[in-house]
């Protein structure tokens, strides 16, 4: 290489460096580069990162950053950010990179805290497209607000990105009635972590309200309703803030 040339190829580098005032530094992961030398001085280069984990997509098209991205990506999608213990949940994902047809996409749930340190295997679908990993939030998770969720696959095997913004986990409203059928009254009690009032709503066959009971029957509560009915078939609404248990009771003869 004529000498002169180099020395302004150098200078032209520098130049455009300090114009721009940017600076070469040691964090920059190569995935590319080389360097030539002459009477001891040394100019060496780097192209693209192997990983930049922000990305846009809308659709089917997903834009991410980066000069060169890596050989496999897994893309976790909105979930919604509400869940119930026990639950089924579908996580959608969008990957690319993954040839075979007998990878597989495992849907993992954080801990309470959104540490993917230990996480919980909750579903698993077979392929190498885009899809749906279908799960359940498990029984025993503990109530929190922080959760989040991830796919990964099993080939190479890559983890993806999580959800992105922070779920809520609570225990599901459910309410119990026994006996049902009853000749005499029906005893109700309620499962839930809310301690917001409910509002009970009793109609017979026809649609026509029967007794309306406000407020005091909160969560792990019991009440007893009934006894004045007439045999017949009823159907009770139970409210507790956004949440609704529609019942039907039957009512024999004495």
């Amino acid at each position: 290489m004529n000498k002169q040339i180099f020395y302004i190829l150098i200078a032209f580098v520098f130049f455009s460096l300090n114009s721009n005032a940017q600076s070469l530094t040691t964090s920059v992961l190569s995935t590319g580069g080389g360097s030539v030398s002459a009477d001891g001085v040394q100019l060496g280069w780097t192209v693209g990162q192997p990983f930049l984990p922000m990305s846009l997509s809308t659709g089917n098209t997903i834009l991410t950053q980066g000069f060169q991205q890596p050989e496999l990506q897994v893309w976790t999608g909105l979930v919604n950010n509400q869940l119930y213990k026990g639950v089924p949940i579908t996580i959608p994902f969008k990957a690319s990179g993954i040839i075979s047809d007998y990878n597989v996409y495992t849907a993992e749930l954080s801990d309470k805290n959104g540490d993917f340190n230990n996480p919980t295997r909750i579903g698993t679908s077979r392929g190498n497209e885009n899809g749906l990993v279908t799960g359940t939030i498990p029984s025993d998770a503990v109530v929190g607000s922080e959760y989040r969720i991830r796919i990964k696959s099993s080939e190479s095997p890559f983890e993806g990105t999580d959800n992105g913004y922070p779920l809520t986990i609570k225990q599901q409203f459910v309410v119990n009635v026994s006996p049902n059928p009853s000749r005499t009254s029906f005893g109700l009690s309620t499962e839930g972590t809310s301690g917001e009032k409910i509002q009970i709503t009793v109609m017979d066959a026809f649609g026509r309200t029967i007794e309306i009971i406000n407020g005091g029957f909160v969560k792990g509560g019991f009440l007893q309703l009934g006894a004045n009915y007439r045999p017949g078939v009823y159907m009770v609404q139970i409210i507790q803030g956004n949440e609704k248990v529609v019942l039907t009771l039957v009512k024999l003869s004495s």
